[in-house]
């Protein structure tokens, strides 16, 4: 059993697990305005939906796989050759369906080939150990960054890669103007 809980503002909520209801929860029951659900676990999609005024709001979970590849993300893609502008480089772990695996930690490196400096890698987790001066590190909650800064007046672009563990990776150019 796993509880399920649905912070709300929504008068009442409705869980579903793989289309099946799992019943209705009402706010006048939950003065902290979380709504609980004891479930079994069962892999598939968890939805909660409920309304007001017509409107019908709804969000859904989906039970994910393995990873298969690191899914790279850059904030901008142009920087200024100036030595200060600064971009963040998110890993991402993702199943054969591009979702997010936010439940495996892997160890992996980032690989950057361009003239640009590496601040730092972090996974945002307050527990990690790890060292910031690095290239290599494990993810938290699946997720890691880089985060890179242009040089003054070098101009160049920028490859980030990520390769660990079986996994594959995107890349993505930051071209520094």
């Amino acid at each position: 059993m796993i509880i399920v809980a649905v912070p709300t503002n929504l008068h009442k909520v409705e869980l579903l697990l793989n289309g099946k209801s799992l019943g209705w929860r009402s706010l006048s029951n939950s003065p902290d305005r979380i709504l609980r659900w004891a479930v079994p676990f069962e892999s598939g999609t968890l939805v909660a939906r409920g309304g007001f005024d017509g409107q019908e709001k709804e969000v859904s979970l989906q039970t994910t796989s393995a990873p298969v590849a690191i899914k790279l993300v850059t904030e901008k893609s142009n920087l200024k050759a100036d030595g200060y502008d600064v971009t963040h480089v998110v890993a991402q772990l993702v199943d054969k369906d591009g979702l997010h695996v936010t439940s495996k930690e892997t160890e992996f490196r980032f690989l950057v080939n361009g003239d640009v400096k590496i601040l730092g890698v972090d996974n945002g987790s307050n527990k990690s150990t790890q060292d910031y001066q690095t290239n290599k590190l494990i993810t938290a909650n699946g997720r890691a960054l880089i985060l890179l800064q242009s040089l003054k007046d070098v101009k160049d672009v920028v490859t980030v890669q990520a390769t660990g563990s079986k996994l594959k990776s995107n890349s993505v150019q930051v071209q520094i103007k």
